[in-house]
């Protein structure tokens, strides 16, 4: 039951990301729509639910269910793990910079370096000892993907600054649009 919640939570997850760049023309615009009956981004999820099953089924098909489990483990872990150390950077800096009379040492600043500190475990563990091939890509793979990422929004942010600034509010703010 629990793979089931963190697969459902990934899948709303992406999904919201990909009608939120839909809507605000950085994917195409179909993407953003939402259905008229069931008040879903519909097209999204089509799109989310295909592109992870053919995902899916290639690898597993090439390298087997157990190591394409594996394989995608480790990269969605390595990829999420920056984010969660980002946060907590963002709580730090945000409390001491909009908040200085709120900013409590515990909670925002002993805490996050702690949760900081934290992620360095499953960092260590899956970087060493060196794993074994392919998995000893991976990091390279996601650091690849986070440079690419960072590229790409350089380059909205020169071209297109107006849809990434409201991409990046509906996503950030939880508007409560889907």
């Amino acid at each position: 039951p629990r793979l089931f919640r963190v697969m459902i939570s990934y899948q709303h997850g992406v999904t919201r990301i990909i009608h939120a760049m839909g809507r605000e023309k950085l994917l195409p615009a179909f993407l953003g729509t939402i259905n008229g009956k069931y008040s879903t981004p519909q097209m999204a999820i089509i799109v989310q639910s295909v592109g992870s099953g053919i995902l899916a089924v290639v690898l597993g098909l090439i390298a087997g269910p157990f190591n394409t489990y594996g394989y995608l483990g480790t990269i969605l872990t390595l990829g999420i793990i920056p984010v969660y150390i980002l946060v907590n950077i963002a709580v730090i800096r945000y409390f001491r910079s909009n908040y200085p009379s709120e900013f409590n040492v515990i909670k925002h600043l002993i805490l996050p370096i702690a949760g900081i500190l934290l992620m360095a475990i499953p960092i260590y563990g899956l970087l060493w000892p060196i794993p074994d091939f392919p998995y000893n890509l991976f990091p390279y793979l996601v650091i690849g993907y986070i440079g690419i990422s960072v590229v790409i929004a350089f380059l909205l942010e020169q071209n297109r600054p107006n849809e990434l600034r409201a991409a990046g509010k509906s996503l950030g703010a939880g508007s409560g649009r889907a």
